[in-house]
């Protein structure tokens, strides 16, 4: 499902896993995109794994949506730190995480 190499491949497997629960619960995703450590291959052993979830589905209530991503991610792995990101937001110029997201962002699923 994602095409980036991993030095760890339990890191791809997480990933893939939680995209597929995401598809399961029906949330539409039009992208996820590695962001932080490992998108600039600075990762650690104890480094979480920062993902943005573009999805229309997004962006009505931002905390009631972490919250979901956050019980969803648990599911999984503790180490997956989703965000959900309205489609709307990607265009968004000032703000310092999607600004951080578009600059070291690696997309790994897409739509």
């Amino acid at each position: 499902m994602t095409n980036i190499t991993f030095k760890n491949k339990s890191i791809k497997d997480e990933i893939d896993r939680f995209i597929n629960l995401l598809q399961k619960e029906q949330i539409k995703i039009s992208k996820v995109i590695l962001f932080g450590s490992y998108s600039k291959g600075e990762e650690r052993d104890y480094s979480d794994i920062d993902l943005a979830i573009v999805s229309p589905n997004f962006g009505k209530d931002t905390h009631k949506e972490m919250m979901y991503l956050v019980n969803l991610s648990s599911k999984v792995s503790d180490r997956i730190e989703a965000i959900p990101v309205a489609e709307k937001d990607m265009f968004m110029k000032y703000h310092p995480l999607i600004g951080e997201i578009k600059k070291y962002g690696k997309v790994i699923y897409s739509n």
